[in-house]
């Protein structure tokens, strides 16, 4: 499976490799030459010449959400 992502300071997209489930808005790790990245998944595809690299990990923007919710509540006590 491919995914084509956008970061955030750019208007290009880019296509990587992946075998996670990920969705269109998802936010993700990459490679991007001598670093990483975090970029947002606008497309998800079977296949593209353009892909060689793959995609790190998936952020899980749910679970920090939900962390700083109950960081929240707990200084509200």
């Amino acid at each position: 499976m491919v995914v084509r992502v956008m970061f955030y300071d750019s208007s290009r997209e880019y296509d990587y490799l992946t075998d996670m489930r990920l969705a269109v808005g998802d936010y993700v790790v990459v490679p991007t030459g001598k670093r990483m990245g975090i970029a947002r998944v606008n497309r998800v595809g079977r296949s593209s010449s353009r892909a060689v690299k793959w995609v790190i990990q998936k952020i899980d923007i749910a679970g920090y959400e939900e962390r700083m919710r109950k960081k929240d509540e707990h200084e509200d006590a």
